[in-house]
Order: structure tokens, then sequence, then C-alpha cells
């Protein structure tokens, strides 16, 4: 799950200034929700103090094309940190069917 890569938990801080509209700047946080068949989108705008927390190694996801017009102050600020594992044994926290995982992350 996830190739090689070691990340497993990622959590993201959004440090935009407080009030600041982002709506049409673009940057949001896209999740896939993939069913069998059914495949839709949860978008995410990067708004001051929001945290998102998914799994690294299992959730489909993007980030959409961001704009500033206004140069700096209309940048998309976020923290993000990620959890890891050190087994490079291909330990998993959680399990992801083979199609997702290869829609994520390539078959190559």
């Amino acid at each position: 799950m996830g190739g090689s890569d070691l990340r497993k938990l990622t959590a993201l801080l959004y440090l935009q200034p407080p009030g600041k509209d982002m709506s049409d700047l673009g940057g949001c946080f896209c999740a896939h929700d993939v069913d069998g068949e059914r495949e839709s989108e949860r978008c995410f705008e990067p708004i001051c103090d929001r945290m998102v927390i998914f799994w690294s190694d299992a959730l489909v996801h993007h980030v959409s094309p961001s704009f500033a017009p206004a140069g700096q102050q209309d940048h998309r600020w976020a923290l993000t940190t990620w959890f890891i594992s050190d087994d490079t044994r291909g330990g998993h926290i959680r399990t992801t069917s083979e199609d997702v995982e290869g829609r994520h992350f390539g078959t190559g």
C-alpha cells in the first residue's frame, strides 16, 4: 500500500488570516470517495484554522490549482505534518483495495 512511501497519516492546518475569503483563489483539498463503480469528490476550502487529517497511504486526493492575483496577500498558507512508519516490509495500519491503491499511486 502506498508503494515505498512511509507516510501513513497526514495532518494539514490552514494558516490564512482570519476572515480571509479564499473561495475564488483555489487551493482546495479534494478527497475522492471511491465505492465500486461510483466516485464522488468532496473539496475543503483553505479556511483559517481548518485542519484536515487523513490516511496518506489510502485516501485518493489532490489539491486544486491556486491563484494569487494580488500577490502574497492571496497566497495559501498551510502547515503539513506526516506520521510515518519505519516498517519497510509493507506493514499496514489499515488496508485499501488494490483498485483504489492503483488509482492513487499508479500501477507502475
